[in-house]
């Protein structure tokens, strides 16, 4: 592509720090990409170029397009998410903290299992004093991200008060305690444990430091406060810093992301170079002028406004309606309209503020034949069959972690948790269980036909142990199904287990296709990409946050009422509404040519009260921006 003249500014701006201000549909992924094929044309070692991100999937993406631009050497890039760069680093150094360097990485679901673990076996008595696991695991979360203490981060992530602080920290502290123990870690750990080897060791700081002469990061402000600092300490040496991003998209403050780390750069790097990209690409300028209109109602540090590329197109509609119901039924007769004048259905997407606002439109969809896609951010590593066959490579890459060992034997039809259980704890008496399971082609735990299940188990396990994955990932599937897993699906999944078993072959397959199928299954745990709406069929239902990044011809805005969206806890705080108003300029963003917002006065049904007032971020564009539907 040609790149604009603010585009190639950026591109072509020189050594030192440089934050790259893109506002939505500016063209930042070209920027990124044409300024690193631009350092390995000047010569720049491509080891020598770390590239973070916040997807693999906008990873490969970007070295696919920079190979376009400079074929030699896009390959050797450092690019990756941040968490699969700490991953590859700790791979090398993780000993020096006290893990093994054949760790694992711990799924959502298997951390929870470890947590529900180290809480049976060092706070039996206390545990119905905690919170449920899942709030724990989210709290522990946020701590690890924001770099905040519990009290903080529970007034964060809890509306409850925190009742009990001593048994909640003696949790979190058994739990670290069976991390080590089991030589893994969680998802939060390798950030968190690559900022400590760094501060700790001053010979791997000045290590990365020549490692990375040029350090490129987008989204950056999605950054949370350990990846800012990581950020900064590998451009500490040479810094050579390049980060694009748009405060005016900082969304996740849920999940510990800090807006000041874009606000903050120019005094974080005194040098920095500021630029801004505000042509925009993607949509029409009435949508544009909406969007601007919204977000100049926040703080503006960097005062900037778009400006449109495209064609004029219509203006935005904003449709009251008495209640969800007919939201949902308003919708079914837009969607299939726009269907008639040849919009198709992929090409349209519904945004809500959380889940729970599109269960109307979902069965309204359902009952009048509209297909749609729901993004639930459910991902492949999340569903419990995918962690059976990880837990597989797991124990053959790290026989410490008895999870893993308890969640394979549990995978033969008649060895239940008590037996699984007596088994990891005799194959780990010794500390050597490989060793353990050689010698014991029999387990006293295991009876009846289940002695055969155990036997055919054993006997792949160490013939995988011996032989090693190499290419045969597929051949791992079948023959583990045939010994008894498919029985085990047919049990747990009645419903879908033959979809579950075709699914499995099919990663193993994928898994084929990789230089290292090893290395592919194991790293899985730290995520894969979720469904987005743009490849399946059907309208895409989608909150704003997993909308961020996307873009429709037609997009309809839903819930706009008070305690809606914006939700009812921001209506009082004024950063919390700064980021409400952030979130509706992403989803107004969102479209390319046709915008709706809809406002239920009755969002949970005619019978729930007094009627909400319509959402303040609409009322506070100018009515002239807009045209306004008739109420139904």
């Amino acid at each position: 592509m040609n790149l604009d003249s603010q585009q190639a500014q950026a591109v072509e701006a020189g050594d030192g720090p440089l934050l790259i201000l893109a506002g939505a549909g500016s063209g930042k992924t070209a920027v990124l990409t044409h300024r690193v094929a631009a350092l390995l044309r000047r010569g720049v070692a491509p080891e020598h170029i770390l590239l973070l991100t916040f997807t693999q999937r906008a990873a490969r993406e970007m070295v696919q397009r920079v190979r376009a631009l400079a074929p030699s050497g896009a390959e050797s890039i450092w690019a990756g998410t941040f968490h699969a760069v700490a991953l590859r680093i700790l791979r090398d150094l993780a000993p020096r903290l006290g893990y093994g360097a054949r760790f694992g990485v711990l799924t959502p679901g298997d951390a929870k299992d470890l947590l529900r673990e180290a809480i049976d076996e060092h706070l039996a008595d206390d545990a119905r004093r905690l919170p449920p696991l899942q709030k724990l695991l989210d709290v522990v979360s946020y701590m690890t991200n924001a770099n905040v203490d519990l009290a903080t981060a529970w007034a964060a992530r809890s509306r409850e008060p925190l009742l009990d602080p001593g048994a909640v920290d003696a949790a979190l502290d058994a739990y670290t305690l069976c991390k080590l123990t089991h030589n893994v870690m969680d998802y939060d750990d390798l950030l968190a444990n690559l900022y400590l080897l760094l501060l700790e060791h001053a010979d791997v700081r000045a290590s990365m430091g020549h490692q990375f002469r040029h350090v490129l990061v987008d989204e950056y402000q999605d950054t949370n406060p350990v990846q800012a600092a990581l950020v900064a300490i590998f451009a500490e040496r040479h810094q050579n810093v390049t980060v694009v991003g748009d405060d005016n998209q900082s969304i996740y403050a849920f999940r510990g992301a800090d807006i000041g780390n874009i606000v903050g750069f120019p005094q974080r790097f005194p040098r920095a170079n500021v630029l801004t990209l505000t042509q925009n690409y993607r949509a029409t300028p009435e949508l544009v002028a909406v969007a601007n209109d919204s977000i100049g109602h926040n703080p503006q540090p960097f005062p900037r406004t778009l400006r449109s590329a495209q064609a004029s197109g219509p203006r935005p509609i904003w449709v009251p309606v008495v209640d969800s119901a007919a939201q949902a039924q308003w919708l079914v007769g837009r969607v299939r309209a726009f269907v008639d004048a040849g919009v198709p259905l992929e090409r349209q997407a519904v945004l809500y503020r959380v889940n729970a606002n599109a269960d109307a439109v979902v069965e309204a969809f359902a009952a009048a034949g509209v297909p749609a896609r729901r993004a639930t951010g459910l991902r492949l590593i999340d569903r419990g069959h995918v962690r059976d066959i990880l837990a597989v490579i797991e124990v053959d890459q790290n026989p410490e972690n008895r999870s893993a060992w308890r969640r394979v034997f549990a995978l033969m039809p008649g060895i239940g948790r008590t037996a699984a259980d007596r088994i990891v704890a005799d194959l780990m008496a010794e500390g050597r269980p490989w060793v353990a399971l050689e010698r014991s082609p029999s387990a006293p735990a295991v009876r009846g036909r289940a002695r055969d299940r155990f036997a055919a188990l054993r006997g792949l396990l160490m013939d995988l142990r011996i032989q090693g994955l190499g290419q045969r990932p597929s051949e791992l599937v079948d023959r583990l199904l045939a010994i008894g897993y498919a029985e085990t699906l047919r049990s747990r999944h009645a419903e879908d287990a033959d979809a579950r078993a075709l699914e499995l072959s099919v990663l193993a397959r994928t898994a084929e296709c990789q230089p290292d199928p090893n290395a592919y299954l194991s790293t899985l745990a730290l995520g894969d990409p979720r469904f987005t709406g743009t490849e399946l069929a059907g309208v895409t239902l989608s909150t704003v946050h997993r909308a961020k990044g996307l873009e429709w011809d037609v997009v309809y805005v839903i819930g706009l009422t008070e305690g809606v969206f914006p939700l009812a806890p921001a209506l009082w705080a004024p950063t919390a509404m700064e980021e409400e108003r952030r979130l509706f300029y992403v989803a107004t963003t969102r479209a390319r040519r046709w915008l709706y917002w809809l406002s239920p006065a009755h969002p949970r049904g005619r019978s729930t009260g007094l009627p909400h007032p319509v959402s303040r971020l609409v009322g506070e564009i100018s009515p002239t921006l807009y045209d306004t539907q008739e109420a139904i």
